[in-house]
């Protein structure tokens, strides 16, 4: 560097600062992005969700099933849809969790069951729910998708569409109803 040139320092900066950004472009723009939602989700215990006088328990049938079924409902004032996966047989002694994630456009909802700590799992299986209140899903329809990790071992269990203009619906995951 000459002792006269004294924008040699900032000739470096801006070199880097452009080599930088555009690999934050390349990086950050592969794809839609994760967005955030805002949901409340609850797990039943072995048996599953007593039966209530609620929006889910409407559409579901008079009739009991060993099948898993999915129940929705959709709310177009308030834009909130509601999702039950009933009878999902699973280790009674595992603790179950329920995430859910929009990523390139579908609703991933993951069912997750690991074993308790410190006795891990037992031997025998039950029947549990899992639901969830999903916040501003606009109307229309929507790709859906659950995945189901036992142990952190992922397999997809259900995919489909939702078309939330019917209000409310079922899907059956697995089994005959």
């Amino acid at each position: 560097m000459k002792a006269n040139d004294s924008k040699a320092p900032w000739k470096i900066f801006v070199v880097i600062a452009v080599l930088f950004g555009n690999l934050v472009l390349a990086n950050g723009c592969s794809g839609d992005p994760v967005f955030p939602l805002r949901y409340q989700q609850r797990v039943s215990g072995c048996g599953g969700f007593e039966l209530k006088e609620d929006n889910i328990s409407e559409a579901r049938a008079d009739s009991y099933s060993d099948a898993e079924v999915l129940y929705w409902t959709y709310d177009r004032g308030t834009k909130i849809l509601e999702i039950r996966n009933e009878s999902v047989s699973l280790n009674c002694c595992g603790e179950n969790s329920i995430e859910i994630e929009l990523v390139d456009k579908v609703y991933t909802i993951r069912e997750k069951s690991a074993p308790k700590p410190p006795s891990g799992w037992c031997r025998c299986k039950c029947m549990f729910d899992f639901a969830a209140t999903i916040e501003a899903i606009p109307q229309g329809r929507i790709r859906l998708n659950i995945l189901r990790g036992i142990e952190n071992k992922w397999r997809p269990v259900w995919e489909g569409t939702l078309d939330l203009s019917a209000l409310k619906g079922t899907a059956v995951v697995n089994g005959k109803p």
